[in-house]
């Protein structure tokens, strides 16, 4: 077994007669983008792993928890250079404040979130036709396909602990290396393909 700890930064609940469909948010002082691929290589996890917790349950009234997507939103001052504060529009002070995330591809959960789907609360606009058609949205099927995916992770991650596995070996097939940010760069002794050549 694996235990996980850790704690949300917001948690939005829309309730239906049956359902109570979850929303989990990441502030973020800096900018950062949501990837499925991401995910898919065991990056980026944290969002995903509370939704899935969380809809394991039920809400208070015992209906079932269904997810709803997950959000990376700026939490950062937007400052705003006007002599004159009366001239600042919305527009410039959401300019800055662009979401990132993956949502369940239904237009009643949706509007809940942004009801006129302006792109402004979340990154989904409609087509002419009313249909949408995004990277950002993923049916019932497909959340339940990428909560197993992220629960074989975790496995494996946890086997691999277990049986003394803690190499460092970053993945370098995403666009930044993880070493960029690790806060032990300096002290696990793995050499980049770049410091390497340039030893030599």
């Amino acid at each position: 077994s694996i235990s996980v700890n850790g704690k949300t930064d917001r948690v939005d609940i829309y309730k239906t007669d049956d359902k109570s469909y979850v929303r989990v948010i990441d502030y973020k002082s800096g900018s950062k983008s949501f990837s499925i691929e991401n995910a898919k290589n065991g990056f980026d996890l944290q969002m995903l792993m509370y939704l899935f917790s969380l809809c394991k349950n039920t809400d208070e009234d015992g209906r079932a928890l269904v997810p709803a997507g997950v959000i990376y939103s700026l939490s950062k001052k937007n400052i705003i250079d006007k002599s004159d504060l009366n001239a600042v529009s919305d527009e410039d002070i959401m300019k800055n404040y662009t979401p990132s995330g993956v949502f369940l591809a239904d237009l009643d959960v949706l509007r809940a979130m942004d009801r006129e789907l302006s792109g402004r609360f979340i990154p989904i606009k409609p087509k002419k036709d009313g249909s949408i058609n995004s990277k950002n949205v993923l049916s019932a099927d497909e959340f339940n396909e990428l909560e197993v995916a992220l629960e074989a992770i975790l496995k494996d991650i946890g086997t691999g602990l277990r049986e003394g596995n803690a190499a460092a070996r970053p993945n370098k097939e995403l666009q930044k290396v993880p070493c960029t940010y690790c806060d032990f760069k300096n002290i696990c002794r793995y050499e980049s393909d770049t410091d390497a050549e340039d030893e030599e």
